[in-house]
């Protein structure tokens, strides 16, 4: 169903001609890992009003200017849910390698749900945000290589509305590179290895 989904959004994104073949190749692939729908779950109609606080945390390994670099790599989100599919997007990314820990600048975006955007950050891409049958928030990119998937998985707990988040990336025809323009200084990057460590997530609703 996420295949249908994405294939009928993207024909009327803008999306160049010559890019929308790998932007669909490319997000096929990422789309095949969400996992089909089931009982009781989260609508977006529900999340309206609500603000989702996560953190992921990636071991990486990265390619710049020939030389292979060791980091351990964090993104600060904050995503603002309001009426009519309407996001409100904050991230903020912080790296620890050996030039110590650093902090790029907070990238702010708004975004409407299904609506294929162009991205200009990290090198550029296009992406969007998909919320799923079994109550998920989804975004997928491209980046100038390769792209990346961020989940955001809600359910009801014994205190309110749960949240867990994973973030992946993906080759394209799973053995093309990935390559971006670094999140902390703007500097081409390439992902030889990135492995997900750790994670928070909680959703705060309105007052």
């Amino acid at each position: 169903m996420m295949c249908d989904m994405v294939a009928t959004l993207f024909p009327t994104a803008g999306i160049p001609k010559h890019g929308l073949g790998r932007f669909l190749g490319v997000f096929a692939c990422l789309a095949g890992l969400l996992g089909p729908a089931c009982g009781q779950a989260i609508t977006l109609e529900e999340l309206e009003g609500t603000t989702v606080e996560a953190t992921v945390v990636r071991d990486q390994v990265i390619l710049r200017e020939g030389r292979r670099i060791p980091v351990k790599f964090q993104n600060q989100l904050t995503i603002g849910i309001g009426a009519d599919a309407k996001l409100q997007i904050a991230i903020t990314p912080t790296s620890q390698g050996p030039r110590g820990k650093r902090q790029g600048e907070t990238r702010k975006s708004a975004a409407t749900v299904e609506k294929v955007r162009e991205l200009k950050t990290l090198g550029g891409g296009h992406g969007v945000w998909i919320f799923s049958e079994d109550g998920a928030l989804t975004f997928l990119r491209t980046y100038k290589g390769g792209a990346f998937k961020r989940t955001i998985a809600f359910a009801h707990g014994p205190e309110g509305l749960t949240c867990k988040v994973e973030e992946v990336h993906a080759r394209e025809n799973s053995r093309g590179p990935i390559i971006m323009d670094s999140a902390i200084d703007g500097g081409e990057i390439q992902i030889l290895s990135a492995k997900q460590i750790s994670s928070r997530c909680r959703v705060l609703k309105a007052h």
